[in-house]
């Protein structure tokens, strides 16, 4: 019997899966941070339409060593509409201080809403600590009290097992809720490092400051449904406040930690934030949901073109919930990341040298191949082979103002619609308020490019917004069993490249 020495191979997700969230605030922990700087009349503006943020990652987990991760700060309205021209910061919270900003901590929305900033890791070996508690990460805006703050994974150690854990995202109906009284709904969604949905995984839900700041949990549902979502009613009763003024909750917001046990008895966890006000709370006109199967994906036939595509379901409804039909809605493609990389031939452990398969970088920026050195004899005589791990690093880039990278334009998904194909296109709901659209992409695109689907309509004199970021990911039926080829091995961006 072969005799083999394990070393750890790091592991990152690559699905965009939701580790989106919204909301939340701390005014007493950002008062030593506030900038002196006056604020124009525009930031004012932005400023008091601001409901929530909420953080988006390009993956779902950071490999300890030499990766990168794209994070999308967006900036809501009542309504879920992207706010402009707010001045978004991103403060890392890591002891190592193994992960760092390669931009700016502080970097206006764009047009869409949007705050970019590119985070990566650092070599080192003293990763232990934050292999086992990774790190957070908390956006903010200066001259508000909205904030929010999520927790990330970080993959790999030096002992040869592979964790991979899986991925808790958390969302509310209400990102920002009244001192006195008031209710929101809060959803916790596990799945697993590919996005697939994990059902029946125990869910747990703490509420920090419980005993004194007069919120609890009610309509607890804390297994996950077959969508991978558990459910828990906040309420805040302002009678059942201890200890705790009107004005210190506000200051400190609503924490929740969600603590998730799989059924394979892991234990994982998240964070969320939700914001706390004096005044009365509006309720957004009306709300838009986009459904999709993240894994999901289908091959379009070679004479229809080198394409894949995804499908969704949209549905509108009014303040009350009611559907509404013959609704006219603009849905519009924003390309929000790109990746440099190429695709290797390799095991993911030293055991599998033997049976390859097709690696992509952001899962396996390090994996096995047959390459070995041979460590003595054991006592049968035979030989102890020692697998090292190999490297092939990717990396991720904000699109920002960009169009074209290398000449490969980043405008590639557009939408199908019964009559026309682009990236923007109106829909019309049916009577029961939804409809049905496509996702169209390049196969050679496919992981190496992330995309935001917006979903905009007008209910009365509102207009209210809703947006998803979709994976552009491939079928594994069109890559090869030999690693002799697949249809997008290599970036079309290039295997190698920097963001500048």
């Amino acid at each position: 019997m072969k005799n083999i020495l394990k070393t750890k191979l790091t592991l990152v997700a690559l699905s965009i899966i939701l580790a989106s969230c919204g909301g939340g605030g701390s005014n007493g922990y950002y008062e030593d941070n506030k900038s002196q700087t006056p604020v124009d009349e525009e930031t004012k503006l932005s400023t008091s339409q601001l409901d929530s943020l909420r953080i988006d990652l390009d993956k779902n987990s950071l490999a300890v060593v030499n990766d990168s991760i794209v994070v999308n700060v967006k900036a809501l309205s009542i309504n879920k509409g992207g706010i402009k021209s707010l001045p978004v910061t991103l403060k890392i919270i890591d002891p190592t201080n193994l992960v760092i900003n390669q931009g700016l901590d502080t970097v206006s929305t764009d047009e869409s809403g949007n705050a970019q900033f590119t985070l990566s890791t650092l070599n080192s070996s003293e990763i232990s600590n934050l292999v086992k508690d990774g790190f957070f990460i908390e956006a903010f805006v200066k001259s508000s009290n909205v904030s929010q703050r999520i927790h990330v994974n970080v993959s790999g150690t030096n002992s040869g097992f592979i964790d991979e854990k899986n991925i808790v995202a958390m969302n509310a109906s209400k990102n920002t809720v009244n001192v006195r009284d008031d209710k929101s709904t809060i959803t916790v969604k596990v799945t697993n490092q590919n996005g697939e949905i994990l059902k029946d995984q125990k869910v747990s839900l703490r509420v920090e400051d419980t005993g004194k700041n007069g919120v609890y949990l009610t309509n607890i549902n804390s297994l996950t449904d077959e969508n991978g979502d558990a459910t828990f009613d906040l309420i805040i009763n302002e009678s059942l406040r201890k200890n705790m003024t009107a004005a210190e909750l506000v200051n400190a917001g609503i924490n929740l930690t969600a603590i998730v046990t799989g059924t394979n008895g892991q234990v994982t966890t998240q964070n969320y934030k939700i914001n706390v006000v004096q005044a009365s709370v509006p309720v957004a006109d009306g709300t838009i949901v986009i459904a999709y199967n993240p894994i999901n994906v289908i091959s379009y036939d070679s004479n229809e073109g080198n394409f894949y595509a995804k499908e969704a379901v949209v549905t509108v409804t009014d303040k009350d919930g009611k559907p509404l039909a013959n609704q006219n809605v603009t849905m519009k493609i924003l390309p929000t990341y790109y990746r440099f990389g190429q695709y290797v031939w390799g095991a993911t452990i030293a055991e599998d040298v033997d049976s390859p398969t097709w690696l992509h970088p952001a899962n396996y920026p390090t994996y096995y191949d047959r390459k070995y050195f041979t460590l003595g004899q054991d006592k049968d005589g035979e030989e102890v082979k020692v697998y090292t791990p190999q490297s092939n690093p990717s990396t991720a880039c904000n699109v920002g103002n960009k169009t074209t990278v290398n000449g490969k334009s980043l405008q590639v998904a557009t939408l199908v619609g019964l009559e026309n194909i682009g990236s923007t296109l109106i829909y019309k709901t049916d009577s029961q308020g939804k409809f049905n659209l496509q996702v169209r992409y390049p196969k050679i695109y496919a992981n190496w490019l992330g995309i935001q689907l917006t979903a905009t309509t007008t209910t009365g004199s509102k207009s209210i917004e809703t947006y998803e970021n979709i994976p552009l990911n491939t079928s594994t039926d069109d890559f090869s069993s030999d690693g002799t080829w697949g249809p997008n091995l290599t970036s079309p961006f290039g295997s190698k490249g920097n963001c500048s």
